[in-house]
C-alpha cells in the first residue's frame, strides 16, 4: 500500500516538470514569433490579434498617401510699389498717408514732391489706400506682380466733401496747430486745428463764412471766404510794431519814459490787445513797440515827475513796421500815413 502511493507521487511529479518544461518552451519561442517579418496575402489566416494590426497597419498606409503625393505650393515673393500722388489739378501732394490695405506695417507718407515707395509688399493682389486732411480717402486696387521688382501706381485725391484749405506763415510756409474757424464761431471757442502740413477741413456748412487763422507768435490772418474745396488759403501775419522819439514840454528828449497801450480797437474784429507797459531810457528819447495787431491804438506817455501825454489815435495796420512816430507835448503826436 505504502508502495502505490509513491508511485502516484512520482508520477504526478513527472507530469509537473513535463508542464513546466512545456510553458518554458512556449515563452521561449514568442518573441521569436514576433519578430519574424509578416506573411503574405496568401498565407493561412493569423490570429486575430495579428489581422487587427495589419489593418491598422493598411488604414494608416492609405491616410498617409494623399500628402505623401501633395506638393507645398511655394511661398509669395515681394515687391516694392511707388508713385506719385497728386490733387485734382494734378498739383504734387505733400504728407499723404499712403498704406497696404490689411498690411498695417506696410504704411509711408509722400514726400514734397508727392512720392511715396513701399517696400516688402507681397506680390498678391492688394488694395492701396491714400489719405489726407481735406480729401476724399481713395483706394487702388493693385494687380500681381513678379517678384524682387518694382511697380509703379500713381494715385490722385479727389476734393473731399467739406470745406478745407491751407494755413501759412507770411513767408508761404506751412504752420501746424493752427485754429480755424469761421469768426462768429471763434466766438464759441470752436474751431479746428491744422495738421503737420498746415491743412484744415471744416464741415460742409462752413462754406460762405468768414474765416481766420490764429497762432501764438503772429497777428490773426486776414479774413476769408471759405468756399467748397481745398482751395482756401489762410496767410497769417507777423505783428505789427511803431517806432519813434519822445520830445517834452521843453522840445528836448526824455531820458526816461514810460510807454502804455491806453485803448485799442481791434481791425475786422479781432481779438483784444494784450496789456503793454515798457519803460525806455536813452538819451535820444527813442522807442519801439513791438508785437501789434492789427488796429487803432491810443498810447500813454509817462515823463519823469509824473507828467503825462496822450497820443491821438493811431491805426496800425497787419504787419505793418511804422516809423517815425512822434510823441510830443509841443504839438499833436505825428501818425504817418494817416
Amino acid at each position: 500500500m505504502f508502495e502505490g502511493r509513491w508511485i502516484v507521487a512520482w508520477m504526478a511529479g513527472l507530469v509537473l516538470v513535463v508542464v513546466s518544461f512545456a510553458m518554458i518552451a512556449g515563452l521561449r519561442d514568442e518573441p521569436a514569433s514576433r519578430g519574424q517579418s509578416p506573411p503574405s496575402r496568401i498565407s493561412p489566416p493569423r490570429e486575430h490579434g495579428e489581422e487587427f494590426e495589419e489593418a491598422t497597419s493598411e488604414l494608416e498606409t492609405d491616410l498617409e498617401e494623399p500628402w505623401a503625393d501633395e506638393e507645398e505650393e511655394p511661398a509669395e515673393g515681394i515687391r516694392e510699389l511707388s508713385g506719385i500722388v497728386t490733387d485734382s489739378s494734378n498739383g504734387a501732394l505733400e504728407g499723404v498717408e499712403i498704406e497696404v490695405a490689411d498690411f498695417g506695417r506696410l504704411r509711408t507718407i509722400s514726400d514734397e514732391d508727392g512720392g511715396f515707395r513701399l517696400h516688402s509688399v507681397p506680390t498678391q493682389p492688394v488694395i492701396l489706400v491714400a489719405r489726407a486732411t481735406g480729401y476724399a480717402e481713395t483706394r487702388v486696387s493693385v494687380r500681381r506682380s513678379e517678384p524682387d521688382g518694382e511697380q509703379r501706381v500713381d494715385v490722385s485725391l479727389a476734393d473731399g466733401d467739406g470745406v478745407a484749405g491751407e494755413v501759412v506763415d507770411p513767408d508761404g510756409a506751412s504752420v501746424a496747430r493752427a485754429q480755424v474757424g469761421c469768426v462768429a464761431d471763434f466766438k464759441r471757442q470752436r474751431s479746428v486745428s491744422t495738421d503737420r502740413y498746415g491743412r484744415f477741413e471744416l464741415p460742409e456748412g462752413s462754406a460762405g463764412c468768414e474765416a481766420v487763422a490764429k497762432i501764438q507768435g503772429f497777428d490773426d490772418s486776414p479774413q476769408v471766404v471759405l468756399e467748397l474745396g481745398t482751395g482756401n488759403l489762410l496767410v497769417l501775419a507777423r505783428f505789427a510794431s511803431i517806432a519813434g522819439v519822445v520830445i517834452d514840454s521843453d522840445g528836448h528828449p526824455p531820458r526816461s519814459f514810460v510807454i502804455s497801450i491806453d485803448s485799442f480797437h481791434p481791425a475786422e474784429g479781432g481779438e483784444a490787445e494784450r496789456r503793454y507797459r515798457h519803460t525806455f531810457s536813452n538819451p535820444r528819447g527813442s522807442f519801439t513797440v513791438p508785437g501789434l495787431r492789427a488796429g487803432s491804438y491810443v498810447f500813454t506817455v509817462g515823463l519823469p515827475g509824473g507828467r503825462q501825454m496822450q497820443s491821438t489815435s493811431i491805426a496800425v495796420k497787419r504787419g505793418e513796421q511804422r516809423k517815425g512816430v512822434r510823441f510830443s507835448a509841443q504839438e499833436p503826436p505825428e501818425t504817418p500815413g494817416d
